[in-house]
Order: C-alpha cells, then sequence, then structure tokens
C-alpha cells in the first residue's frame, strides 16, 4: 500500500506547471524589489551590502519556492482524494491486463479490497459470457491507440452481477511504460430502464397488433418520419426505415395533398392534436384510406421536436360506409366473432360467426345492449375496465367469461376498437370475438400435468427419465429403476448415473445422436444396451424430447426406454436364418452355373457333330435307320437344352437377376415366325394350325423380343404337345382396359382338358397335371410358371381363360402395349419385310482370314474348328490362354497375325477372362469372341468387362457362330 502510495505521489503534469507557475512569481517578485532600490544605491554599495542583498533575495526565492511545493503538496492530496472518492471506478491496469492502482470506487464495484486487486488480472472479475467482448476492446485499443468502450457485466466473490460501461484509454507511465487507464460506470439502472422501455415497447407493440395499427414518429430535426410496430401489411409504408416527409406526402392521393398538408400545419401552427384522415395509393396503384391520431412534443421555446402518433387503415370503413351492403356480406364471412354497435353501445349488426359462437340469432340481439352476454362467473373488474373503455372511445383487448344463450359458459377473447368519422366523432365500435375456452382448458390441464405425469411414470410398462441439461441432475421412474434391476433409492438421480450404465461399444453412437437431437433437433429415437445390477447387459429402445429456451439452448429432455431384448434375440436368429439362406442361394447359383457348364459343353459336341453327320454324304441317300438315330439325338439334346434353359430362367427369376428390355419390335413378324416353328410339330401329328386378327394389331410394339418369343413358344408348344387331335387356333387382339391398350393372346385347344383338381397346381413350378404327363410327354414343368412369371415381369400376366375335360383348354397372355412411333394396324398375320432379311443367311457366308481357337475340351475343339473350316478359315487351336498368348505372340513376330481370337471362358492355366484382359492391357486390337457354357445373369457383361468384343453361347449354333465369326473378322476388336 505504502508503495502504492509512493507511486501515486509522482508529480503531474498539472503539479508541474502549478510549481513552475510559482516560481515565476517568484522572478517577478524579485525583479520589482530589485527596481525599488535607487540607481544610485547600488552604484554606491559596498561588496558587503551587495552579499546582503543576495542574502535576502535568496531567501526570498526560497520563500517561494517553500510556498510552491507546499501548493504542490496540497494540490497532489487534492488529487488523490479525488482519485478515491471519485463517483466512477477507476484502473491502472498494466498493457499486459494486470491491475496497477484501483480506487475506492474500483474497488467497491468488483467486491474487493483494493490490495487485493493489485496484479490481479482485470478479466478475472468479468463475466464469462462478456470475456469476449473486454479482449475484443482491449485488442481494437492497443491496436489503434484510440479510446476505446464497452458495455459489460463484471462479477462480485458473492456472484453478484454488476452491469458497467468501460471507457479505456492508452498511456504511459514516467519511465515510459505503456498503460491503460480505465473507467468504470454502473449502468445497471440505465440498463434496468432499457428493459423497462423494451416491456413498454413490447406493450405497445401489441396495443397496436390488436389495434390493427402502425405507429409512426415524426422528428422535426430531420424532417424524417419513422414507422414501427407494423401488423397491418396494406398498409403501404416502410417499417423501421426513415423516410423523408416529402416520400411520405408523395403516396398521398393527389386529391387529398390539400387535407393532408391543412392537418399537419393545424397540428405545428395551433398545437392542436394531430388528426387526420386522407388516402394514400399503394405500389399496386389502389387507394387506401389513413386514419391517424398524433400528438406534438415541443422544446423549451416551443419549437416543434417530433409528433408521434399512430396510422389505421380505415379503408374498408369508408367502403363500408359507400356500399354497406358488401360491408355486411364481407362482416358475415369473417371466421371471428363480430359485432358493431352505435355510440350508445346497442347492436346494430352481427356477423355468422358470432351467432354460431354465442348461440343467438342476429334478430334477437339486434337493438340489445352488448353486455347481454355477461353472467355469474364474469369478472367484475374486467366488467368495469371494458364500460370505462366504451365511455372513453378508447381500444380494448382481453379475455372475459361470458355465456351462450344456452347458459353454458365460454371464454371470450374480446377485442374493442372505436370508429371515428373524418372529423374525429365516435359513430360505432366493433367488438370482435373468439372462443378461446378450449385454450383455456389446456391452461388448465398444463397445470395439472405433473401430477399426471407421476401417475403415469409409476403405472408405466416402460422407464421414464427426465433430464435437467443444465444441472445434469437426472429423474428415473420406479419402473426405469425395475428395469436394471435397482430401487429408486440404489441409484444416484443424475447423468453419469445413465452414462455408467451404458455399453462401452454404444456410447459414441449414443452420445452423437443425443448431441445431434440437442444441437439440431434430429429425432431422438434409437437403441443401445445397458448394463444391470447382475451385471448382464440388455437391450432398450430409447426415445425422448428435449426443451430449449428462447435462444435455442436445451433446457430439459424426457424420454422412456423399453427392453427389446427379445426382439433383438429374435432379429439376430433371423439375421443368421437370412445369412444361411443367401449362402443356400448362392451355392444353387454356383451349382446352376456348374451344371450349365457340364451339360452345354458335351452337348455342344453331341449336337454339332449331329449336324455333321446329317450334312455329310448324300442326305437323299442315307439310310432311314441313320436318320432316325440322328434324329434321335437331336431330339433328346434339345430337349435336353430345354430343360436346362428352363432350370436357369426360373434361377434367374427367382433370384430377381432376370432383366427384360423393351425394344422397337416387330411384333406381326415375330407371331408369325413362332407360327413357322411349331408349323413341323404340327404337321408330324396331323393337327390343324391356326392364326386369325379378331381386332387391328400395331405392326411394331415397344417389348422384350425374345421373352415374348419364350412366352408364345411355351404356351403354343404345350397345346401342341398335349393335341393329339383336331386344332390349335391363335386369336389375337387389342383391347382398351382403363384407357390402357393391352395386346391379348388367346391360345385354345382340343385337347385332352384338365380337372378342377389338375387346375389348381397348374402354374407350380415342376408341377404337371397329373404324374402320367411326365413319363408320357416329359418336360420340368416350368413352362407356364416361366411364361407367367416373365408376363408379369413385362406388366402383364399368362391365365387359364378356360378348360374342359375331355374338349380343351385356352390359356390368355396379356401384356401392355407401348406403341412406336410410325406403326401401322395390320388386319391380318402378314409378316413385314425389314432391312434384316436382306441380310445374308450363315450358310451362305464364307469366312476369310486366320483364326485362333482356345479351347480345353478335345471334342469341342475338333467341332468348332471343323465348322470353321469348313466355312473357309485358316484355323489354329491352343488348348488354353496360356498357349494361346504363346501363339498369338509368335503370329505378330512373324509378321502373320490373326484376325480373330475364339475362345472359351473357363480353361486350365489361363482362363478366357484372364487371356482378354491380358491382350486389352498389351495394347491389342484383335477381336475376340466369347465362348461359354455359362448362361446366368451378367455372363455376358463379364465377358464384356474383360475385354471381348461378341459372346456365343454353348451348345453352338453353327450358323450363330459363322456369322458372328464373320462379322468382327473385318473389322478391328476393342471396346472403343
Amino acid at each position: 500500500m505504502q508503495a502504492n502510495r509512493k507511486q501515486a505521489m509522482k508529480p503531474t503534469p498539472d503539479s508541474l506547471a502549478a510549481a513552475a507557475d510559482l516560481k515565476s512569481r517568484a522572478e517577478v517578485a524579485r525583479q520589482a524589489k530589485a527596481e525599488v532600490l535607487p540607481e544610485s544605491l547600488a552604484t554606491l554599495a559596498s561588496d558587503a551590502t551587495q552579499n546582503e542583498l543576495r542574502e535576502k533575495q535568496i531567501e526570498l526565492q526560497n520563500e517561494e519556492l517553500r510556498r510552491a511545493q507546499h501548493e504542490l503538496a496540497t494540490s497532489r492530496a487534492r488529487y488523490f482524494d479525488l482519485f478515491d472518492l471519485a463517483p466512477v471506478g477507476y484502473l491502472v491496469v498494466r498493457e499486459s491486463g494486470l491491475i496497477l492502482q484501483a480506487n475506492l470506487t474500483a474497488a467497491a464495484m468488483l467486491g474487493e479490497d483494493r490490495g487485493a486487486l493489485t496484479n490481479r488480472p482485470v478479466s478475472r472479475s468479468i463475466f464469462n459470457a462478456d470475456q469476449e467482448a473486454y479482449y475484443l476492446c482491449r485488442t481494437r485499443l492497443v491496436d489503434t491507440g484510440e479510446p476505446q468502450s464497452c458495455e459489460l457485466r463484471v462479477v462480485k466473490p458473492d456472484g453478484h452481477h454488476l452491469w458497467v460501461l468501460v471507457a479505456m484509454s492508452a498511456a504511459c507511465a514516467d519511465d515510459g511504460t505503456p498503460l491503460h487507464r480505465m473507467t468504470l460506470t454502473d449502468i445497471g439502472e440505465s440498463k434496468r430502464a432499457e428493459a423497462a422501455l423494451w416491456e413498454s415497447e413490447e406493450r405497445l407493440r401489441v396495443a397496436l397488433t390488436a389495434a390493427a395499427a402502425i405507429g409512426f414518429v415524426w422528428d422535426a430535426a430531420s424532417d424524417a418520419v419513422v414507422r414501427y410496430f407494423s401488423t397491418v401489411p396494406s398498409l403501404p409504408v416502410n417499417v423501421d426505415a426513415p423516410e423523408p416527409v416529402a416520400a411520405v406526402r408523395a403516396r398521398v392521393h393527389p386529391d387529398d395533398v390539400g387535407l393532408f398538408d391543412a392537418g399537419v400545419a393545424e397540428c405545428l401552427v395551433m398545437g392542436t392534436e394531430y388528426r387526420n384522415l386522407y388516402r394514400v395509393v399503394d405500389p399496386a396503384g389502389s387507394e387506401r384510406w389513413l386514419q391517424e391520431w398524433g400528438t406534438l412534443s415541443r422544446d423549451f421555446a416551443g419549437h416543434p421536436l417530433r409528433l408521434t402518433g399512430i396510422s389505421i387503415d380505415v379503408t374498408d370503413r369508408k367502403r363500408a360506409e359507400s356500399n354497406l351492403l358488401l360491408a355486411d356480406r364481407v362482416l358475415k364471412n369473417i371466421s371471428q366473432g363480430v359485432i358493431v354497435t352505435g355510440p350508445d353501445q346497442m347492436i346494430v349488426t352481427a356477423n355468422t360467426a358470432f351467432t354460431a359462437i354465442t348461440g343467438y340469432s342476429e334478430r334477437e340481439i339486434m337493438g340489445w345492449n352488448c353486455n347481454f352476454l355477461q353472467g355469474p362467473g364474469t369478472d367484475p373488474v374486467t366488467v368495469a375496465a371494458i364500460r370505462q373503455v366504451l365511455e372513453d372511445g378508447n381500444d380494448f383487448s382481453g379475455e372475459i367469461l361470458n355465456y351462450r344463450k344456452d347458459g353454458t359458459p365460454f371464454w371470450n377473447e374480446l377485442t374493442i376498437t372505436p370508429v371515428l368519422d373524418p372529423q374525429g366523432v365516435l359513430t360505432h365500435f366493433i367488438l370482435i370475438t373468439r372462443d378461446i375456452t378450449e385454450r383455456k382448458r389446456a391452461k388448465d390441464e398444463l397445470r395439472h400435468s405433473s401430477e399426471r405425469f407421476e401417475l403415469v411414470a409409476r403405472g408405466a410398462v416402460d422407464g421414464i427419465w427426465d433430464w435437467d441439461v443444465v444441472t445434469n441432475a437426472d429423474y428415473f421412474s420406479d419402473r426405469w429403476c425395475e428395469l436394471l434391476g435397482y430401487t429408486t433409492a440404489e441409484l444416484l438421480p443424475h447423468y453419469q448415473t445413465w452414462v455408467d450404465h451404458l455399453h462401452p461399444e454404444d456410447r459414441p453412437g449414443t452420445f452423437a445422436a443425443l448431441q445431434s437431437h440437442l444441437e439440431q433437433r434430429a429425432p431422438y429415437d434409437l437403441e443401445y444396451r445397458m448394463r444391470l445390477k447382475c451385471g448382464d447387459y440388455r437391450w432398450f429402445r430409447a426415445s425422448g424430447q428435449a426443451m430449449w429456451d428462447a435462444d435455442g439452448k436445451p433446457l430439459r429432455m424426457a424420454g422412456s426406454i423399453t427392453d427389446i431384448t427379445e426382439r433383438k434375440q429374435a432379429e439376430q436368429s433371423l439375421k443368421l436364418a437370412h445369412t444361411a439362406a443367401d449362402v443356400a442361394s448362392r451355392a444353387k447359383s454356383e451349382f446352376l452355373t456348374n451344371m450349365s457348364h457340364e451339360i452345354r459343353t458335351p452337348l455342344t459336341a453331341i449336337l454339332g457333330f449331329a449336324d455333321i453327320l446329317g450334312e455329310d454324304g448324300t442326305v437323299d441317300q442315307t439310310p432311314d435307320k441313320r436318320k432316325q438315330i440322328l434324329d434321335t439325338i437331336k431330339k433328346a439334346g434339345a430337349h435336353l437344352l430345354t430343360v436346362i434353359n428352363d432350370i436357369l430362367d426360373l434361377s434367374k427369376i427367382e433370384a430377381d437377376k432376370l432383366a427384360v428390355e423393351k425394344i422397337d419390335t416387330p411384333l406381326v413378324n415375330v407371331l408369325c415366325e413362332v407360327e413357322m416353328l411349331m408349323r413341323q410339330k404340327v404337321a408330324g401329328k396331323g393337327l390343324v394350325l391356326s392364326i386369325a386378327f379378331s381386332s387391328p394389331v400395331p405392326d411394331r410394339i415397344l417389348t422384350d423380343p425374345t421373352r415374348l418369343r419364350q412366352i408364345l413358344m411355351n404356351i403354343l408348344g404345350n397345346a401342341i404337345k398335349f393335341t393329339e387331335q383336331g386344332t390349335v387356333r391363335v386369336n389375337v387382339e387389342v383391347e382398351d382396359q382403363d384407357r390402357q391398350p393391352r395386346l391379348v393372346i388367346d391360345i385354345a385347344d382340343t385337347g385332352p382338358g384338365m380337372t378342377s383338381e389338375q387346375v389348381q397346381g397348374l402354374f407350380a413350378a415342376f408341377g404337371q397335371a397329373d404324374t402320367t404327363v411326365t413319363r408320357k410327354y416329359g418336360g420340368t414343368g416350368l413352362g407356364l410358371v416361366i411364361s407367367r412369371r416373365l408376363a408379369r415381369i413385362m406388366g402383364g400376366d399368362v391365365t387359364l381363360l378356360y378348360s374342359e375335360l375331355g374338349k380343351g383348354s385356352c390359356f390368355r397372355i396379356v401384356l401392355p402395349i407401348e406403341h412406336v412411333e410410325g406403326s401401322t394396324m395390320m388386319q391380318s398375320p402378314t409378316p413385314i419385310k425389314s432391312k434384316d432379311e436382306a441380310k445374308p443367311i450363315a450358310a451362305a457366308l464364307n469366312l476369310s482370314g486366320r483364326i485362333l481357337l482356345a479351347e480345353d475340351g478335345l471334342d469341342n475343339q475338333r467341332l468348332i474348328a471343323f465348322m470353321l473350316r469348313k466355312a473357309g478359315a485358316t484355323v489354329e487351336t491352343a488348348d488354353n490362354g496360356q498357349i494361346a498368348l504363346h501363339i498369338l505372340k509368335q503370329a505378330e513376330a512373324a509378321g502373320t497375325p490373326f484376325d480373330l481370337l475364339l475362345t472359351d471362358m473357363q480353361m486350365p492355366e489361363m482362363d478366357g477372362y484372364c487371356l482378354a484382359s491380358t491382350l486389352r492391357d498389351r495394347g491389342s486390337k484383335l477381336a475376340i469372341i466369347a465362348l461359354t457354357a455359362h448362361a446366368m445373369a451378367d455372363d455376358r457383361k463379364k465377358c464384356m468387362d474383360a475385354g471381348c468384343d461378341d459372346y456365343v453361347s454353348k451348345p453352338i449354333d453353327k450358323a450363330t457362330l459363322i456369322a458372328t465369326c464373320a462379322a468382327w473378322m473385318s473389322k478391328p476388336g476393342g471396346i472403343q
């Protein structure tokens, strides 16, 4: 303290100036005395006399100096008294923020002894939420050197907050050390005044809102008008934005400018209350009437300061005066209850909503006093307030208990607005009523919600929790504790209790969901595990909802937990079952893939060599027995191929891996092709096959031609297979159902027909009409199943139209029609020639060039090589991809490259996929055609992704093989 006092005693610029002034006055006195001595005496004086005079002079100077020092000490003491007793807090602070010196007022504001404040950071006394404002102010002071100020709260040791205005300025100590001077001014009263002003403004806002008005202030100094508290969208003004009076005047209707000016002038000149009624033109060009009231305030000299008032849009009232019928219609359509009275408070009209609320008809209440709804429970204080408002001609807004005609009470939110004519004379009152009984009842419900919550929590099956986010106190219901194996007394009602019982693996996700709900208001509904008292974990589903304050900060959150352990265990069992099913499905797919390869590969050799034997030598000289043997081989191979195709198609459909296309399809040609393919079977049995159109049919539609042909072949093939004599008829027509055209194909036969029992399993996989069918006719029983599922995938269906035992059956194929632009309607099944028919058939194609065939099966290798060589190609063979790669490399080096690579995709050493991708990686443009016995979904795509250009499936169709090779030998390969 003494050190601070000594430091404080250092001379200030003011005290030094005072001392200099005293010294100057002493010098003047000395000179004056010197001038008094006679010049002759000075001349004649002896040395002793001169020394005596000098001593006297020094004595006088010392006296003046002592007097200056005394005045300086007095001034310094006065300064420290003023420093300590100043009405504002004063701090001297180092640039680092440490307090060097504080006056008594500052110490009192901070609630500390001055000694305790020395060398303590100022920030320690700043409220946490205001720290940023304090540091920002200090930073600006250091950066700019300019004085700074800010409003913030300081905290006393007892936790009491005090609002202060902090003013900062830069200074230096005597040694040049930078300092900051701070003054602390108590602004608590002004803050409270601001709050009171806000509350007053809020009340004004509510009042203006209830009156459907807008406030305005005209400032005389700036000659500008500011509008505020607008809740009337029809008023053509800018809210909270000052605008010149000239801009306000510019919106006045040209015919009312004089009236507007006169009203303003009368208020300014005569000092009367401002009243005005005039029209304005809104931005849309419409006229609106404004009623304005205001009060003028003046300064001491009587000059106008500001005009404060309100504006009400009374356009509807003016229109009502000119068109009472229209106003009455509008009044009766308002959703709120409205009655209009005269100045004597007698009702002159009421709208429909009012009569619906009260139960009175308009005729019953005409001429009644507007207090007729009051009853025994009506608050007399509110009644008195309404009576006073009506007598004074003022506005009113409040709630009152009223009674309907049948005597039932209801809470009425009542608004009363007086209506004045242009001269300011009261003409009517408008009373707006709203039934708020339900809202009041809701408040009563809210009052009892806490009791209900306790009752529900005690009786609920789920555990209830209620978390105070601010204090972390947590309420756990008895059931919540019971679910974890505890009693309520055993668990601490705190947030950490819940955290401690969460499963460690579930905590990150649970905390993230909780944070997302609190910060982003995302739904809080999740599942996690909690530890029981016995140490085991059980699964719970938790849901909850938070509450936030006006600033969006979470206050509390409540919810429930439900034990879902059994459900989780069931889900786990189901998941394991699904996994097992997926494994079985993959195993089935792999089995079918391998089965396809194992069957199709030998079928390639069987059917291929059967064709070669049939073509070898002179066909007309071939013995009948040999022809029969070859036909038997072909039929057996074709039947086996049909079986495997049916099984694979069904597998694709069940695995949802069968895709259908929508391409431009020559419908009539497809029908004719199917008929032509089936005629050989029909002719062999002596049946009659006919196809007819019973309505015009489009020649082209958008559909999948392959699947359409497959459905037709299956259904028509079945009809021919099961019919021993008679006819098979195909009828085609187009129907419109709900404006959606459909293609309807009926295939009827004169076969054996079926019983109702046989029909039941007709569309079941691997099912036949009876067990003798397979033995007699063969087949897998999949044709109808596949046809129906294909049709449904295409948006249609296959159904049995009828079947009569001994007379025959009729199946119906229905498919949606999507027309192709430019298609024409056909009256009969006549094939349309297309550009594709001009292409040469495979038998006429000749291959010219070198082909490398990579095939590990020797039978197929010999067969395919034979077909290619017979077509004219030079063929070399390789047993696997590694050998093929070596041959291709040698051929390139020798300058005799191959024109085409034909490769099986499943080979030892190096398969076709690896061979194709290796060639493409090396930049080879050689055309590559894949040979594969796989027929499952995505096989073609897999070959293309490996680098192949085309795809031929086994068993090999000679025509397709030759045509595909011919197409690619004339151009470079590689996906471009």
